[in-house]
């Protein structure tokens, strides 16, 4: 008896045609849009809201900076972080009033740290930050005029140590104003002359004016 084997007929499965419903095909085109639509608004936060969660996270690591500074005052590092940080928490969101009142309170901690270790050039931009918030405070106006100094600015120096002089005019002496500044008195014209006036003398009145300057 012989064997019979089976044969076997190849099934080829086509792929569905789409359907041709008018009905479904706008229903497809009907969510494919508020899936577009809902994406664009998602995008449009995420780029509304992203400078103020920019402002606030360096917000918040400018608060612990300028905490730690204030814990450990001759800790330099943390100044300048605090200040790092809060500049940027109010370049990303102008209108984040925290951050700039720690900021206010954070230039003043930078600069003196500064000026204590003798580095005027180094404190400059938080004293003309300071001087833009008070331009009649006479410690920023002196140290500042070291900065200015330092840096071959004289022209801005003695403009500096001019309106000293006429704060310690006012006052009628020198007691609780700026340190040195008793001695701009008296020697306040030769430092002008020299720093302003031309002409071939005045490299030498330039060089006398300088030792005046180091003396204040």
């Amino acid at each position: 008896m012989g064997l019979v084997t089976p044969r076997l007929e190849a099934r080829i499965t086509e792929p569905e045609k789409p359907s041709t419903n008018p009905e479904t095909q706008m229903s497809n085109k009907l969510i494919l849009s508020i899936n577009v639509i809902l994406a664009l608004i998602i995008l449009a936060t995420l780029v509304w809201a992203f400078p103020y969660f920019a402002s606030a996270f360096y917000m918040s690591r400018g608060n612990k900076a300028l905490e730690a500074a204030l814990e450990r005052p001759e800790v330099l590092e943390s100044k300048i972080r605090a200040v790092n940080y809060l500049q940027q928490a109010v370049r990303w969101d102008r209108n984040n009033a925290e951050a700039s009142e720690l900021l206010a309170k954070a230039y003043p901690q930078l600069a003196e740290a500064y000026v204590q270790r003798g580095q005027f050039t180094e404190a400059r931009p938080a004293l003309e930050v300071l001087l833009e918030q008070d331009p009649d405070d006479q410690f920023v106006l002196y140290y500042l005029a070291k900065a200015y100094e330092e840096a071959g600015e004289r022209d801005k120096a003695a403009e500096n140590y001019e309106k000293l002089r006429y704060f310690e005019l006012e006052e009628g002496g020198a007691g609780g104003s700026a340190p040195g500044l008793s001695l701009c008195r008296g020697r306040w014209p030769t430092l002008r002359r020299s720093l302003f006036r031309g002409g071939s003398r005045r490299s030498g009145q330039a060089g006398r004016a300088r030792g005046w300057i180091h003396l204040v």
